[in-house]
């Protein structure tokens, strides 16, 4: 570890961990592994089952020997939901994006939320970048999610007859209920530089920077991140005193319904100190400073963290 915590983008976009079966390869200069993964690893959900998933990361280092390492690479992830509930008689699906504030002392993640219902097929795409030397690291990712969704439009409406929109033809509901694919993107940027120590290393079988492990290492890190889960529509109004979004900016008794989420818009700059005593206790401490834009907290925009973690493995 050279942050406390993960970086928000990739908490909130990314894969966690898996249940399913994988092949891997690597070597110094190709890293390859995929696999095929139960979506709901958990088999929690209320009904429908756990889905599934297909997903790889694949990597190129053109220069790997003692001085330096120089990975590039992308990931792609593709997800079949089929995780849900039975609402009014008719299954329906959920996606719920989140992250923290990059601190695992407070797990609040209001902040940045997306609910994204009647997603179906979930396809994920980002590239990423890793130079290491001896005292050095410089590495970057960028997430790209995108949601398309699936929905009973004829169950639907004719389970709601009796209510407001009895009046309605199927195809007027539709046009008053429109679903459209959701977007979601975020990118990080983190680096450090070793003061004391035995210097940075680089793991090939996982394609991934080693921790700091030797007795004295000092290192100073910083990180930006930036996180975007809002999809919000050009033009819509979101009336604060409802929650609601309103299409075309015009507040009505009966409008159609949006397709914006406003899952919150998070930019994050981060500073941090590492020491380590030895290879058994280390200890980390940060500031970081966060830019907030989410248009259910209108007052909460900035925010300070100062936080310390000390490891001990055994």
């Amino acid at each position: 570890y050279h942050f406390i915590s993960r970086a928000a983008p990739a908490m909130a976009l990314s894969a966690g961990r898996g249940l399913g079966i994988t092949y891997k390869y690597y070597d110094a200069t190709f890293f390859a592994d995929q696999g095929l993964f139960a979506e709901n690893k958990y088999n929690d959900q209320i009904s429908g089952f756990q889905g599934v998933s297909l997903s790889g990361r694949w990597l190129y280092k053109p220069l790997n020997n003692e001085f330096i390492t120089l990975h590039v690479g992308a990931s792609f992830r593709y997800s079949r939901i089929n995780t849900g509930e039975v609402v009014n008689n008719v299954f329906k699906t959920n996606v719920e994006l989140e992250s923290n504030m990059q601190t695992y002392v407070d797990g609040t993640t209001e902040f940045l939320n997306a609910q994204v219902p009647w997603a179906k097929n979930t396809i994920t795409v980002g590239p990423e970048v890793l130079v290491v030397t001896s005292n050095m690291f410089l590495r970057g990712e960028y997430i790209y999610k995108r949601l398309y969704k699936k929905r009973n439009d004829e169950a639907l409406f004719e389970n709601q007859l009796g209510g407001v929109w009895s009046w309605t033809t199927l195809a007027s509901w539709q046009a008053g209920n429109p679903m459209r694919s959701s977007k979601f993107q975020g990118a990080y940027v983190e680096m450090g530089y070793l003061l004391c120590g035995e210097g940075y290393g680089y793991d090939d079988e996982y394609g991934l920077l080693r921790g700091s492990s030797e007795r004295g290492d000092l290192e100073i890190v910083a990180r930006y991140s930036y996180t975007d889960l809002n999809d919000i529509n050009k033009g819509d109004f979101f009336l604060i005193g409802k929650q609601v979004f309103y299409p075309g900016g015009v507040v009505a008794d009966y409008p159609a319904v949006s397709t914006s989420i406003g899952g919150g818009r998070l930019h994050a700059a981060t500073i941090g100190v590492n020491y380590t005593f030895n290879q058994y206790v280390k200890v980390m401490g940060e500031y970081q400073y966060s830019n907030l834009k989410n248009v259910y907290f209108p007052l909460d925009k900035n925010f300070h963290q100062l936080q310390m973690r000390l490891m001990v493995s055994f």
